[in-house]
């Protein structure tokens, strides 16, 4: 919030403005000698106040950047709390409650005492006001009776959420996620969306009879800055069981990433053209191999954000086809069936396969449509969640939304969502383009049937737009048109736009006085005589505006130029 306050509103630092801002920071640090604080919070507190109000003293209207002070203070933060032996607590995965909460640990219902205990024994399980087609009765309400005295602590993760377990007074355990230092609103109003696509679906008999449907869970923001994700049970990550489902895939994650970017490298060294070679020493630094071109990346940087910009406008489908061949190879990837094997497996016998291959199609089809909708981007497999007891798809980390990927990211997101070959692969021997295209349609016809329902949804991020979509926006730009055209986009998904007609609007104001604007255009406008060509800025019907789609998303020139992070091989 300070960088914002710098950048848009150049306020002095000793505004009442900033003042506002950093003491709410110093309150969200607490009180060291706060009693209900747990032991690591209270240290922490103990260790990080002092410096952060010795910083907050010092900052007077000559001093440059707040945010670099604080940025620094950040940093001695953290050399302190190693220095002091606690970061023995970041690697732990599994903690006492009491280390973070006496209160939740020592939490009993009691239906006795004063106002405190009647207040404690009428706390309700969370997201349980969530129905579309009822109203809530809390006399029904399942009520807090305790917590696990164990917390599981993701430590893979930067922020280190936690896993706390509440037990009900229905007799039934519900565990969520507590984040920090992440806004939520957002996650919570995509989830809130989604709960209205799923009723929209749940009411459509064409989309019933084949069981479109989308998985949602409850977020809960509590703060600007935390809040609960419901724990969805029984789920692991794509990612995890595609390496997990081949040695050699897992061996060679690194060195195929690896290649990937020198494959980046080479196309943006062949310049714009497509032709120019780039010499050094006498001898050409881009050379072939069975994947293509490459180039040895202990001579060169590694590729920056206009070498993928430069790759992509140069994109030609046989290099395309071939890296993609090259890195999707089973002596070096996951096999394409990795997906089909792994619902196999878990479902134990011939039918139980062929329903839970149902749900996934199914599933796919609806997810894949609703997350185009609202724009969702960052869609590598870790932020695809599958049940393997029941073949459904999750997705989790909503951060990239409302096309954030395409209009703000360095290297644009142009494909419109997962439909890689491990995905498609899945249901193989059956078409897959053709099953998911036809699921397809009927979840898009579902959706546009409740248009007017969807847009007063959207409307909420006009009214209370998000702190990062406020920072995206240049300083003196409209903030509140800036928010309006991002809901316009999504709008225009259900009035049947060409998804490759959105995706140049997106583009356009990041990249259209560029070098490679050009060639990024034909990139995402395809072939002349391709189905995104031939459809125009409006397609005819929904069948149509589904052939655009999947068009964009197996494209092999789009996924073979695409972020390396992404692993479109995968």
């Amino acid at each position: 919030e300070i960088e914002l306050v710098e950048h848009k509103e150049g306020l002095p630092t000793d505004s009442k403005k900033l003042s506002k801002i950093l003491n709410e920071m110093l309150e969200d640090v607490a009180n060291p000698d706060d009693p209900t604080l747990g032991p690591i919070n209270a240290s922490f507190a103990k260790l990080a106040k002092p410096i952060l109000e010795e910083i907050t003293r010092s900052i007077t209207a000559n001093t440059p950047a707040v945010s670099k002070a604080l940025q620094d203070a950040v940093i001695l933060i953290e050399k302190q709390w190693k220095k002091f032996g606690n970061d023995r607590f970041e690697s732990a995965s599994t903690l006492p409650l009491e280390r973070f909460s006496p209160f939740f640990s020592s939490f009993e219902q009691k239906s006795y005492g004063g106002v405190k205990e009647q207040f404690m024994a009428n706390l309700e399980i969370p997201g349980q006001y969530d129905s579309l087609s009822q109203a809530p009765d809390p006399t029904w309400h399942a009520k807090i009776v305790s917590f696990e005295t164990n917390t599981t602590i993701f430590t893979q993760s930067k922020q280190k959420p936690k896993k706390i377990i509440i037990r009900g007074s229905d007799g039934r355990e519900y565990a969520f996620i507590a984040k920090g230092s992440e806004d939520l609103r957002q996650d919570e109003r995509i989830q809130r969306l989604y709960r209205a696509m799923d009723s929209l679906l749940t009411q459509s008999p064409s989309a019933r009879a084949k069981a479109l449907r989308i998985r949602t869970f409850h977020v809960l923001p509590l703060t600007r800055r935390s809040g609960l994700i419901e724990f969805v049970h029984r789920t692991e990550p794509v990612g995890r069981i595609l390496l997990n489902s081949s040695d050699v895939a897992k061996s060679n994650i690194g060195n195929i990433s690896v290649r990937h970017e020198a494959f980046i490298k080479a196309r943006a060294m062949l310049g714009l053209s497509g032709k120019k070679r780039k010499e050094i020493d006498g001898g050409s630094l881009v050379q072939e191999d069975k994947m293509g071109v490459t180039c040895d990346l202990s001579k060169v940087s590694r590729p920056a954000h206009d070498d993928y910009l430069t790759a992509m406008a140069n994109a030609e489908l046989h290099a395309s086809n071939k890296i993609l061949r090259g890195l999707s190879h089973p002596g070096y990837s996951p096999a394409e069936d990795a997906i089909r094997h792994k619902l196999q497996v878990a479902s134990g016998c011939p039918e139980a396969f062929l329903a839970a291959r149902r749900v996934f199609a199914a599933s796919l089809a609806a997810s894949s449509i609703s997350g185009w909708i609202v724009g969702l981007g960052d869609r590598h497999c870790e932020n695809i969640l599958l049940d393997v007891s029941h073949g459904s798809l999750v997705h989790v980390d909503f951060g990239y939304a409302f096309g954030t990927g395409t209009l703000t990211l360095p290297i644009p997101e142009i494909v419109p969502f997962r439909a890689t070959r491990t995905f498609l692969g899945a249901l193989k021997p059956l078409d897959a383009r053709e099953w998911l295209e036809t699921d397809m349609v009927r979840v898009l016809t579902a959706l546009r049937s409740g248009k007017n329902l969807l847009e007063g949804a959207m409307d909420i991020f006009i009214r209370d737009p998000i702190l990062d979509w406020t920072r995206e926006t240049q300083k003196g730009d409209d903030v509140e048109k800036h928010v309006e055209m991002r809901v316009m986009h999504a709008r225009s998904k259900l009035s049947l736009a060409n998804p490759a007609s959105i995706c140049t609007e997106q583009c356009k104001p990041k990249h259209s006085q560029s070098a490679h604007w050009e060639g990024l255009q034909r990139l995402i406008l395809g072939d002349d005589n391709g189905a995104r060509a031939r459809a125009g800025k409006m397609c005819e019907d929904v069948e149509q505006q589904v052939e655009c789609l999947m068009d964009m998303a197996t494209d092999p020139r789009i996924l073979a130029n695409s972020w390396t992070g992404w692993k479109a091989w995968m």
